[in-house]
């Protein structure tokens, strides 16, 4: 039985590179975000911005309302300024959550 492994970033198509970050000291107390690495310019000069995640689509809010539990992140196929962030439904009342990322 082959098992798949969630990725934890995603590198969509013009060169930005998107993945989860977290602030605070422990969960109760703890929110987290996106992290977008612009590389279209080269390696040596990367445009970092961060995102809020977007909590509006979910049905629940979880156990912390500033930090969203996420199993995984993928690129939404046919946008390529999208990212699907995999939750466990059980949590939030979804599987899943798009995000669009600034281009």
């Amino acid at each position: 039985m082959m098992t798949t492994r969630a990725a934890w970033c995603v590198l969509l198509p013009r060169d930005r590179l998107v993945f989860a970050a977290r602030r605070g000291p422990d969960f109760p107390r703890s929110w987290n975000y996106l992290v977008v690495i612009d590389l279209s310019r080269g390696i040596d000069a990367p445009v970092i911005t961060t995102l809020d995640i977007p909590k509006q689509d979910l049905k629940k809010p979880g156990e912390n309302p500033r930090f969203l539990q996420m199993e995984g992140i993928q690129a939404v196929e046919g946008d390529p300024d999208a990212v699907r962030l995999s939750v466990p439904e059980m949590e939030y009342g979804v599987t899943g959550i798009v995000v669009k990322i600034p281009g």
